[in-house]
């Protein structure tokens, strides 16, 4: 995880091993994509939402193709994106994360991640 850095990728500043591995990411101000989305009483301007998604695709592929040694998530959902004061995201919660070999392709052979966000065509 020390290896990744990316404008779109949570920073870690820290990390702790007493009773469990336990990472120390730096503030986000604005909390996570899920408390915006659903905990504001004001919905997100489009602009805001694009840039959200657009810089949320971009640390994703940063992670699968620019990273030092490349990264698969597993687990991207609103709750494990960040979000800077100027509500630049930032992807988190590397839990679930596996490395990419380095003969990796795009083929799925069983699913992993979080059930509820799952297309019909995964099951």
């Amino acid at each position: 995880m020390a290896h990744v850095s990316h404008t779109n990728t949570a920073k870690l500043a820290g990390y702790g091993v007493e009773g469990g591995m336990h990472l120390v990411l730096e503030l986000s101000e604005k909390r996570s994509l899920a408390s915006v989305l659903y905990g504001f009483k004001e919905k997100l301007p489009w602009s805001i939402r694009q840039r959200i998604a657009l810089g949320t695709a971009e640390g994703i592929l940063y992670l699968h193709e620019g990273c030092q040694r490349r990264i698969i998530h597993r687990n991207i959902k609103a709750a494990n994106i960040l979000l800077t004061d100027d509500f630049k995201p930032q992807i988190c919660d590397f839990g679930l994360a596996k490395w990419l070999p380095e003969n990796w392709n795009h083929r799925v052979t069983r699913f992993e991640g979080t059930f509820g966000f799952v297309t019909l065509r995964n099951k």
